[in-house]
């Protein structure tokens, strides 16, 4: 498994050496979009994209002046698996009652050279 590890390493690393060469030559005109280019047989596109962070603190300070329609944020609900499983152990039939659905995760492995 360590072979294979430093393999896919050695690979990744290849791989992005090519892209920015591949970058340079067809050139970035925008910082969201992409751009396709033909060489011979293979078309190339070369995608960009941005993260966007957001400072909370100063948000929830001025958010009262941004008009709700243009308040560029979304609320995401998601489940407190902590809460869930202090339900489960705390409040048995509080838990029985919530609609869930609980699936097995694909188990991960590490291996580490000691």
């Amino acid at each position: 498994m360590l072979q294979a590890k430093a393999a896919e390493d050695a690979a990744t690393k290849d791989r992005k050496a090519v892209e920015a060469e591949l970058v340079q030559e067809v050139g970035v005109e925008k910082a969201n979009g992409s751009k396709t280019t033909a060489f011979d047989a293979f078309k190339v596109t070369i995608t960009t994209a941005q993260n966007v962070k957001l400072d909370w603190d100063k948000y929830d300070e001025m958010v009262a002046d941004i008009p709700a329609e243009c308040r560029p944020v979304r609320s995401k609900r998601e489940v407190d698996e902590k809460g869930i499983s202090w339900l489960r152990e705390n409040q048995p039939e509080v838990y029985a009652k919530l609609p869930l659905t609980i699936t097995d995760r694909t188990p991960t492995a590490k291996v580490e050279r000691v």
